[in-house]
């Protein structure tokens, strides 16, 4: 299931006459367990030369390619997709660490110099 939100404001599409940036998240239902992608925008309140600042403060590069919101929903996607590859790359290395240091405790503990 895919929502549109915008933080603030509710459920509903842009107006045309807004300016906004897009991101996408996964976001679990508070009524269940169950994983939906939810499409927020983002009310732009000024525009500059790099970037653009948010309704909300926020300020947002739009010249790097980390961006945390971007002009489409089909770019938010790609980067949505960039963002979730990447944590899966970071909490994999995480595990592998943490069993390697199970393993180790597993062997028994290390004796101690004055032991």
């Amino acid at each position: 299931m895919t929502l549109l939100y915008c933080p603030g404001m509710g459920y509903y599409m842009p107006p045309d006459n807004i300016d906004v940036l897009w991101r996408w998240e996964a976001d679990r239902e508070w009524s269940s367990d169950k994983l939906r992608l939810v499409l927020s925008w983002h009310p732009i309140k000024k525009r500059t030369r790099c970037g653009a600042r948010l309704e909300n403060g926020r300020f947002v590069n739009l010249q790097v390619n980390k961006k945390w919101a971007c002009e489409t929903p089909d770019e938010a996607f790609i980067s949505f997709k960039a963002r979730k590859r990447r944590q899966v790359g970071i909490l994999a290395a995480q595990l592998e660490e943490a069993r390697a240091a199970l393993e180790l405790a597993d062997a028994g503990r290390p004796s101690l110099p004055w032991e």
